[in-house]
Formats: structure tokens, sequence, C-alpha cells
């Protein structure tokens, strides 16, 4: 990364090396090439030590963003599309499978989301259990984006905003069957109010 002339600039990127199966240590060395040790990690402490080496990435990324002396100004989106499936997992909710899908699972709908509003000045990490959904993130980008016209066509929220009283219900989509894949005829969609217990589905 390099600091240009643009007074404004959106930098997108997308990583895969953390997607199915778990082939990373916490020192995001390659281990898919011992096959014990890859049956040995397809679990939920081989999942969190990976998610440790995508934490550390990340990290690097946001040193890099110091050292250029952009940091400040930046807004930083670090998301996952997705959770893991629920045969990582060895208890509820987490292992909890939509339909009788193993694929499925709870953890599947609760991805990480992290953000840093440009400007922001603080001496640790706030979390909140503001319901919030992968579509909400079009109406926050645009609303830290420069111009800030037509925010109001995204159908999501700004999540750096105050949490409102009537916030919109978020679509998700969830597997017909055991049998079920990703792909879109396999899927239903289902409509929720903010602050649904998944488990309810």
């Amino acid at each position: 990364m390099e600091v240009g002339d643009s007074e404004f600039t959106v930098r997108y990127m997308h990583f895969l090396f953390t997607h199915f199966p778990v082939d990373l240590d916490a020192d995001c060395a390659y281990r898919a090439d011992n096959a014990q040790w890859v049956e040995a990690n397809q679990t939920e402490v081989g999942a969190r030590r990976e998610t440790i080496c995508v934490l550390r990435s990340a990290r690097q990324i946001i040193e890099k963003l110091r050292q250029l002396e952009v940091y400040d100004n930046s807004t930083i989106v670090i998301k996952s599309d997705h959770g893991k499936k629920a045969t990582y997992y060895g208890s509820e909710p987490q292992n909890l499978g939509f339909s009788g899908s193993s694929e499925w699972g709870y953890d599947r709908y609760r991805p990480l989301l992290m953000i840093k509003p440009a400007g922001r000045e603080a001496d640790g990490m706030a979390m909140t259990d503001r319901p919030a959904a992968i579509s909400d993130l079009a109406a926050t980008l645009c609303a830290a984006g420069p111009t800030k016209r037509r925010c109001g066509d995204y159908p999501g929220v700004d999540l750096m905003s105050p949490t409102g009283t009537d916030e919109p219900p978020v679509r998700i989509f969830v597997p017909k069957s055991a049998n079920s894949t990703h792909r879109f005829e396999d899927l239903k969609p289902v409509e929720l109010e903010r602050g649904t217990d998944l488990r309810e589905l």
C-alpha cells in the first residue's frame, strides 16, 4: 500500500485463506500438507487458532496505515462473509443446524464485523450487541463517504449512527432441507425482526 494524491480512496481486499477447511495455524503457517494435522484441526479450537492468524494479518494492514500516517483518517471495516459450519462445534447453539443441515448452522449466520470510523480516537475496543446484518454495510459506508448522496436508497442502517427504534428487518437465506447446498435454488428467504434469536427459526 502507498499514499496517492486522491482526496478520497477506497481499497477492498478479499481473502480466501480462512475458508473451509482449516489449514492454517495461529501463526499463519500452512499445515494442510499434513493429513493428520488437518483431520485433528477441523474443530472449534482449530477454527479459533486460524482466527488468530486472521486478526494478526489484519493488524499488519492497520500498522501499515499507521506508517503511512492515514490511519486516523481511515474508515476500516473487517468482516467475514459467514461463520463456520455447525460441524466445527460440539455444543449449542453453535452446533445447531437449520433444516437438519450440518453445513448451514447457527454460527454461519453470525460473522465477524468490526468497524473503525475515520477520526475515532479511543483507548480500546468497544463491543456492542446491536443486531446488524451484512446488508447494513452499504448504508454504513455511504454515510462514511465524502458525498453521502442518496444514502437513503440503501435498505440497511448506518451502523455508526445511534440505534434506532424502527430499524428495518433483515433478510437471510436458510436451507430448504438437510441436503441444501449454497446454490440459490436450495435456499429460502426469511425476514427477521432485528434481535430475533436465530434458534427460533
